[in-house]
């Protein structure tokens, strides 16, 4: 009677970071299928609840004093386009009268720390590229890697420029001298809080994987079987692996790993790894069977 089989380390792990991340692999959000909830639109989940309201309250008050609009949306990728690019979708798409949306600033920010303003034509000449630069410098030294943290010294900030341009406007008898509108940011260039994604384990994991799947399609190479089991044997995994090179999952992953465990992460598919190409090296399967 043939033993039971017994799974290794390797296998145990690649099952639970399967269930654990699999879910969270899509596609980059579709500008047309978000939808305004209000001033804080955390549609990925990187705000807190302590954050976000303070974060409401401080664009409700710059609302109700200059009629003037801050909107935060965070979302996990935004595909081919730019944080900038997203945000100005969002802004004429969201808002259908047009006096109101240009006097509206959409702040994006994705997984991988990236930031983009969608900036109506009447806050052009306030937010200029100067005051955002310092809004941003000053966002970077605080919170950490707490994105929450950061959008609500960003919001803060910015919303104190308006107010403050709207008070000396607002003061001044003499009519000032009109200047052209200063251009908001490059699209093609979105200044980002991190010095760019972790790779790494997102890396190391996705070597995992390819060498998990060459050393089953050898073995399934091998065995005796008909021709029809052996293509199953090479076909199944391949969706795994396109869920796992799935590009919107990299930026979810950075977040989540600056966050919560990007040392354990890191420590555990190490290890996973090492034990998998000992077990090559041995003879042995991925599970550790002979």
């Amino acid at each position: 009677m043939p033993r039971p089989t017994k799974r290794g380390l390797p296998a145990l792990l690649f099952v639970t970071v399967c269930l654990l991340f699999a879910p969270a692999a899509g596609r980059a959000e579709d500008p047309s299928q978000l939808k305004q909830q209000g001033y804080v639109n955390d549609f990925a989940g990187f705000i807190g609840e302590n954050e976000s309201g303070r974060i409401g309250d401080v664009c409700r008050k710059l609302d109700e004093e200059t009629s003037d609009r801050i909107l935060v949306v965070t979302v996990s990728s935004t595909g081919a386009l730019t944080p900038g690019q997203l945000g100005e979708r969002l802004r004429n798409s969201w808002i259908g009268v047009s006096d109101v949306r240009e006097r509206t600033l959409l702040i994006v920010v994705n997984g991988e720390g990236r930031i983009g303003f969608g900036i109506g034509s009447s806050l052009e000449s306030i937010l200029t590229h100067e005051k955002l630069d310092a809004a941003l410098a000053g966002s970077r030294t605080v919170g950490g890697n707490d994105y929450g943290q950061k959008l609500l010294f960003l919001v803060q900030r910015i919303a104190e420029d308006i107010k403050t341009a709207s008070n000396q406007s607002g003061a001044s008898s003499a009519p000032a001298q009109a200047q052209p509108p200063a251009s908001p940011p490059p699209a093609s260039s979105a200044p980002s809080w991190t010095e760019g994604p972790n790779r790494r384990p997102y890396i190391l994991f996705c070597v995992f994987l390819v060498l998990s799947y060459l050393h089953t399609a050898f073995r399934v190479l091998r065995r005796p079987m008909p021709l029809s089991r052996k293509i199953l044997g090479l076909v199944t995994p391949l969706p795994v692996l396109y869920v796992f090179f799935n590009p919107v999952l990299l930026g979810q992953l950075n977040q989540w790993m600056h966050r919560w465990f990007n040392q354990i992460f890191m420590a555990t598919i190490g290890i996973a790894l090492l034990t998998l190409l000992f077990n090559i090296l041995r003879g042995r399967g991925i599970g550790g069977r002979r």
